[in-house]
């Protein structure tokens, strides 16, 4: 795994951070282990929609409008 060595610091509601803590411990987890979690599977979708809305883009353009 590659090194942890950066920070991103971010404002959110005290009962927001105080709730995601409280189900990260329950799971036994760290919350930046589920916050990196939660960022990879972000990226994914991003990147899974970009993907099909490129396809989209092509097949309108091949079959024209």
């Amino acid at each position: 795994m590659k090194a942890k060595d950066s920070v991103l610091t971010i404002k959110l509601e005290q009962e927001l951070r105080d709730a995601f803590s409280a189900e990260a411990a329950a799971q036994d987890r760290p919350v930046s282990s589920v916050l990196r979690e939660l960022m990879r599977d972000y990226l994914q979708r991003r990147r899974q929609d970009q993907f099909r809305q490129m396809k989209s883009d092509m097949n309108f353009e091949q079959h024209g409008a």
